[in-house]
């Protein structure tokens, strides 16, 4: 392995008034198709590539700025019709959104779209806040959120809503308090949709825990905790494996997940010194 490229954030960081690079850890990758690569260079600001598949080399596009709060600091996904890209930021339940991108002729990611609703709250609440987003083949997404009296966050469970896009961006929801299916998951750090669309795994301090997701009848509950170690990030393959590492026990954890069975992967979990982050090349194509 050797590097084929690189791009100098500093060179093209271009803000009206000043331009920060946050030194604070970044899920750098926003999105990637397998052409484009939409990166995160500081909270505010997502640098945009091309990738030639040949040489690999990148080629630069130009930025997008977000603006200062909350800041854009997690991954973005592409709905089915790979054309809008969407993610959630909230801080403290003081200052959050879900930020829409649109991809142009040329690849570049501008901030698009919208969002038409929140779901109903609970009594007692103002308004869902969300915390995270992932999205399923078609023009769906999940919603990972908790009921608030912001400024400040509740101790009540974070609750999952269901969002589609129509040809626009704008996202709508019929999700309400009563019908959105509560987790264990107290403090998330990922969700991840599987490839088919029919199950949503959500990670967190708590472990990770597993829903069926339907574009028509949204989230509902599966399992328990498949495992209580605190579980940072999570990653789907082609073949019904879920995989997630933990940085408090140092260990990566695979589970064979399907629609009717759940268990650990032979060996699982298996030790890994000081893991940071996760990805995962599918060897079976979709």
């Amino acid at each position: 392995m050797r590097i084929g490229s690189r791009i100098n954030r500093n060179k093209h960081c271009t803000c009206y008034l000043h331009c920060h690079i946050s030194k604070k850890p970044l899920r750098s990758v926003i999105a990637y198709d397998g052409n484009f690569i939409n990166a995160l260079i500081s909270h505010v600001i997502t640098a945009n590539t091309k990738l030639n598949k040949t040489s690999g080399k990148l080629h630069y596009l130009g930025v997008d700025i977000t603006g200062a709060f909350p800041g854009d600091n997690n991954a973005a996904y592409f709905i089915g019709n790979n054309k809008y890209a969407y993610t959630a930021v909230n801080s403290d339940c003081m200052f959050y959104t879900i930020y829409g991108f649109r991809r142009g002729s040329n690849g570049m990611l501008t901030s698009a779209g919208s969002v038409a609703n929140l779901p109903t709250p609970p009594p007692n609440f103002r308004r869902f806040i969300p915390d995270l987003i992932a999205a399923d083949p078609y023009n769906n997404l999940a919603v990972l959120m908790q009921p608030a009296n912001p400024p400040g966050c509740s101790s009540e469970p974070l609750q999952i809503a269901t969002y589609t896009a129509n040809s626009s961006g704008v996202l709508r929801t019929r999700s309400t308090y009563a019908d959105m299916p509560s987790t264990l998951i107290a403090n998330p750090y990922d969700m991840k949709m599987s490839p088919s669309g029919k199950l949503l795994a959500v990670a967190g301090q708590e472990g990770v825990q597993v829903f069926f997701f339907n574009e028509a009848a949204g989230a509902a509950r599966y399992t328990g905790l498949l495992t209580k170690a605190p579980i940072n990030q999570i990653f789907w393959d082609n073949s019904d494996h879920l995989y997630g590492i933990s940085q408090a026990t140092n260990k990566l954890y695979v589970f064979t997940v399907t629609p009717t069975h759940t268990s650990h992967a032979p060996g699982s979990p298996y030790p890994i010194s000081d893991p940071q982050h996760l990805i995962v090349q599918p060897l079976v194509h979709r």
